[in-house]
């Protein structure tokens, strides 16, 4: 099988973390077998017995059929109360889809309200590219659009105010800056870039955290005022996906909290009231350069060797 390892992994992780948060009890099963002739594959890329199925079966709370589409738009859960019992935002299944057809598969979902769920990611065991001009292409009346995740519109991170996406290098300082006020964005990066920063701008809270999961980003000025999402939730959904807790997070909003320190508490680096002063500004880049360079973790390192462990402190 060719493909590209680090986006499956990607892809499961988001199928079976979702699994285990929505299956309070019962279990979480991973299938991986070849589709078979029968499977109802729709992209041109997969064909029958030259896919592969990777199906993660859970016996949680289950979807309604209506919902099905809903589900895979970014930010969207079944219902309101399932985000506030179960927490997230709801932006792994738009991600998992997108990557599923980078891949030249699909994600399919079958699912009964209180009983569970299956999602099914089928790829194509060679290569996606040599294969597509090979097959042909599903008629209208064969495509089944309710479990079908291609017909889900896509996720697209329009340009909020002019910034570096497209000449961003491999060695940059990358800042993203998820702010709703173009002029105050606009500054930002202005401010950025005079200290050596490449920056991405972004406009809503979505746009942020695509930006944020697939750009190299080093650092993050958030609003909390965001207008689509909450950006205690933006936050939240930074410091608790792998990819992104790493990354130091300034908030800089027109926000009062009532409690500042929440923010903190969630993982934020720093906290600023508009309206800010430059001085203000320079103090949030200077603390957030101040963790950048102090990046260096401690190892403990447990070894009975005594000639390694000597080794090991020299190091």
């Amino acid at each position: 099988m060719h493909t590209d390892g680090q986006r499956v992994e990607q892809i499961l992780k988001n199928l079976l973390s979702n699994a285990v948060k929505f299956t309070e009890k019962g279990s979480v099963t991973l299938d991986i077998q070849r589709a078979g002739d029968g499977a109802d594959l729709q992209r041109s890329s997969l064909i029958g017995l030259e896919t592969v199925a990777i199906a993660v079966t859970d016996t949680g709370i289950g979807i309604n059929e209506s919902k099905f589409k809903d589900i895979f738009e970014a930010f969207q859960q079944e219902d309101g109360s399932i985000d506030r019992h179960y927490g997230g935002t709801g932006l792994g299944l738009t991600i998992a889809r997108k990557f599923a057809h980078l891949l030249g598969g699909e994600i399919h979902v079958e699912s009964k309200k209180g009983e569970g769920s299956t999602f099914t990611l089928y790829l194509p065991l060679g290569s996606a590219r040599a294969r597509s001009s090979q097959a042909p292409r599903p008629t209208a009346s064969e495509s089944t659009p309710a479990t079908e995740l291609r017909n889900v519109p896509r996720s697209v991170v329009k340009t909020f105010v002019p910034d570096d996406l497209k000449s961003i290098g491999p060695d940059d300082k990358v800042l993203l800056i998820v702010e709703d006020d173009r002029e105050f964005a606009s500054t930002l990066i202005k401010i950025a870039r005079k200290r050596g920063y490449r920056c991405l701008a972004a406009g809503d809270g979505k746009s942020g955290l695509i930006l944020a999961t697939e750009q190299p980003v080093t650092a993050i000025i958030l609003d909390l005022r965001l207008p689509d999402i909450d950006g205690l939730c933006v936050l939240d959904q930074l410091k608790h996906d792998l990819k992104t807790r790493h990354i130091p997070v300034h908030i800089i909003s027109g926000v009062t909290e009532a409690d500042t320190a929440l923010p903190l508490r969630k993982g934020a680096v720093g906290y600023l009231t508009k309206p800010v002063r430059m001085e203000d500004i320079d103090g949030a880049f200077a603390r957030i350069e101040s963790l950048l360079s102090s990046e260096l973790k401690r190892v403990l390192v447990i070894e009975d060797d005594k000639k390694l462990k000597s080794r090991s402190k020299a190091c």
